[in-house]
């Protein structure tokens, strides 16, 4: 019986680690978020680190580009030191990435370069977050993009992400935008995230 017993907790035993093992790849691995040079792309960038850390462990880091087309080198790149996982971008800028005419339907634009990015660049657009831009006269969301590599690798961070997605609406972000003016994205947006139950 204690034999039996003993077989019955080594079978949980390996389960439980061969779970874990799969559920928490990326834990212990850096993960590198891409941003331009601009208040809105750094709060967004650290929104992703200090979410991701704070569920997983993992250790995020930023990068910052001085133009659109560096960041997306970095975003194809297979190169250890030079890629970069994730970055927040937004369907007006993606639509002229991709050479696109703006969608007048929000949504339509959304799942349109949802798939050419999935096709063209091999990077999954998740959940759009809740606040809007407007640039040329038209309301513009954004959504945090990985790449489907890191996917494979990280298999919970849509899950991971998309509840962030739901956690910014138009007040917070236009607050934090005026916010960025006096204070470090960095000490904020974790202020941010603390007060609101987030991490």
């Amino acid at each position: 019986m204690a034999s039996q017993t003993a077989r019955y907790l080594l079978l949980i035993g390996i389960i439980f680690l061969f779970v874990s093992s799969n559920v928490f790849a990326c834990v212990g691995k850096t993960l590198y978020v891409g941003a331009l040079d601009t208040a809105e792309d750094a709060i967004m960038a650290e929104f992703l680190v200090h979410f991701i850390n704070a569920r997983t462990g993992s250790s995020v880091k930023v990068k910052i580009f001085k133009d659109t087309e560096d960041l997306y080198k970095a975003l194809q790149s297979n190169d250890a030191e030079n890629r970069i996982d994730l970055v927040v971008e937004d369907t007006s800028d993606a639509s002229h990435v991709l050479g696109l005419q703006r969608n007048p339907s929000l949504e339509r634009e959304y799942i349109e370069t949802k798939k050419a990015y999935e096709k063209k660049f091999d990077v999954i657009w998740l959940d759009p977050f809740e606040f809007t831009n407007i640039k040329a006269g038209q309301k513009s969301a954004a959504a945090s993009l990985v790449r489907r590599d890191v996917l494979a690798a990280f298999p919970l961070l849509p899950r991971i992400l998309n509840k962030l997605a739901g956690a910014i609406d138009n007040q917070s972000f236009t607050q934090l935008l005026d916010q960025a003016k006096r204070e470090k994205p960095n000490t904020m947006v974790k202020f941010f995230l603390e007060s609101h139950g987030l991490i």
